[in-house]
């Protein structure tokens, strides 16, 4: 019996880290996936408008948003934020310091729901809504306003 509690302590003792390992594993692929230049137009509840975005986050934990709004193919609204990013298993945690160069002090937090090369889809815990983003370059501009207006 005795040893039956040994055997059952020493893979305890070895499963919890394996699980820890790959855990911490799959949180730094997700990390180094979600490096770079993400656009994506949602639905924002908060505006109640659909809004585009385009989200760079960076490999030191930061990361800036910049938001726009057309109307009639004008720019009606534009608003950039800024703070630090953490991803801890499939949920990453936004941390935003600024908005529009004032500062600022609150956190979102997203499931990370899908995750590729190209694309991300994630639901934001605060309100249930899902966004869609799609990987692109540094250089990528804002699309023009067909199906903006």
């Amino acid at each position: 019996m005795k040893w039956r509690l040994r055997l059952l302590a020493l893979a305890i003792g070895v499963i919890t880290p394996l699980q820890t390992t790959l855990a911490d594993t799959q949180a730094r692929d997700a990390r180094q996936m979600l490096i770079g230049f993400w656009y994506g137009h949602d639905y924002q509840p908060g505006l109640e408008e659909l809004i585009q975005r385009i989200t760079h986050q960076r490999a030191d934990g930061t990361f800036t948003v910049d938001f726009r709004k057309y109307v009639n193919c004008k720019l009606e609204w534009r608003q950039l934020e800024s703070g630090r990013w953490k991803v801890e298993g499939n949920i990453e945690t936004n941390f935003t310091t600024g908005i529009d160069m004032a500062p600022a002090d609150y956190t979102d937090t997203y499931e990370i729901i899908e995750l590729t090369e190209t694309g991300k889809k994630m639901r934001h815990q605060q309100s249930g809504t899902i966004f869609t983003s799609e990987r692109v370059s540094e250089d990528f501009d804002f699309p023009d306003c067909e199906g903006f207006v």
